[in-house]
């Protein structure tokens, strides 16, 4: 279930960002593919699990960024 739900968040953020995005919110959505690609690390270490709330709060968060700074700007 895990890995379901980040391949389709990691597809999702590169999707998006090839569809006349502008540059600051395209760098956000990097950072929060990132985060997603760190969580995809973390899931397969067991005593590390605490820290995929963490990073998902992280990618949620710059992904808000990403739309924010989309409509702003």
């Amino acid at each position: 279930m895990h890995q379901e739900f980040i391949a389709m968040n990691s597809s999702f953020s590169r999707e998006i960002t090839t569809k006349g995005v502008n540059r600051l919110s395209q760098a956000w959505l990097q950072a929060a593919s990132d985060d997603l690609d760190v969580i995809k690390q973390i899931l397969s270490q067991p005593h590390l699990i605490h820290l995929v709330v963490f990073h998902s709060q992280q990618a949620i968060e710059k992904t808000f960024k990403a739309l924010i700074s989309q409509l702003i700007y």
